[in-house]
């Protein structure tokens, strides 16, 4: 599998985690507090593996120049995601990566359900709605060895958007 199949790959991976967010909420509204606009689970540092970050990178490229010196100025501030916008959007919301696209969902780690606190505030998620994290990080490990990327090596969204600037 070469860089652009790869894309390919992750590309309906991102697609299948979209259909389990959606299906979770469409089956189970009242457990979704969180609304469009909401960037409680924006206030990280967050990395990815190269077969993700291409994605990021290729978005961000395309950005009006003012798009992108405004998200390498919050990068350099490192207040949260330097890919929120100063309206709480995702500049390259077609483009995030799979962490972004889970936010919000109840997930496995570790053997524990883990879940937004504005989420499931008096609830246990029901089982068929939690994502097993685990398993969906070890086919993102899978994809990116497949486009030929050796080892685990991350890159920061932050960086996506300083490198571009300079």
């Amino acid at each position: 599998m070469d860089r652009k199949d790869g894309g390919a790959v992750i590309e309906a991976l991102h697609e299948r985690i979209d259909t389990f967010f959606r299906t979770a909420m469409s089956e189970h509204p009242s457990a979704f507090h969180c609304t469009p606009g909401c960037t409680a689970c924006c206030h990280v540092d967050l990395s990815v593996l190269p077969v993700e970050a291409t994605r990021v990178r290729t978005a961000f490229r395309v950005l009006p120049d003012p798009a992108r010196g405004s998200a390498a100025g919050r990068a350099r501030a490192g207040v949260h995601c330097a890919m929120l916008d100063d309206d709480g959007r995702c500049v390259v919301y077609e483009a995030r990566p799979s962490i972004c696209r889970s936010h919000g969902l109840a997930v496995l780690v570790d053997g524990r359900i883990d879940a937004c606190p504005k989420n499931y505030r008096g609830e246990t998620p029901r089982r068929q709605h939690v994502l097993d994290l685990e398993t969906l990080n070890e086919a993102i490990v899978r994809v990116n060895a497949a486009t030929g990327e050796l080892g685990l090596r991350r890159t920061r969204l932050a960086d996506i958007a300083i490198e571009d600037r300079g």
